[in-house]
């Protein structure tokens, strides 16, 4: 799933602008309910939630911003951050599949 969200903002994006990067893009995924799925709502995969990590609850980072490397060969990474956090200059919606920015 990583892989399709980095292909997905990488060619839209990065290739296609000339933008330098690494690029942080927010998916809104979070684990502010205790798991990752936010009461059922949500089903994310396994090796997505083993990538997410679960949050030390003293820190307030509940969410979870995908990192697109500059070199396709790089594997994408999850960074926790927080609501707050103003790093991220897109967003995917995943409520009803991958949506758009």
């Amino acid at each position: 799933m990583l892989r399709y969200f980095f292909f997905l903002y990488f060619q839209q994006h990065a290739a296609s602008d000339g933008s330098s990067g690494p690029w942080k893009v927010m998916l809104g995924l979070n684990d502010i309910s205790g798991d990752f799925t936010a009461d059922g709502l949500f089903f994310p995969d396994d090796e997505l939630v083993e990538l997410a990590d679960i949050t030390d609850p003293t820190l307030y980072n509940n969410w979870r911003v995908l990192e697109v490397p500059t070199d396709e060969g790089t594997f994408p990474s999850l960074l926790p951050i927080t609501f707050t956090d103003n790093s991220t200059t897109h967003a995917i919606c995943m409520l009803f599949g991958p949506a758009g920015e």
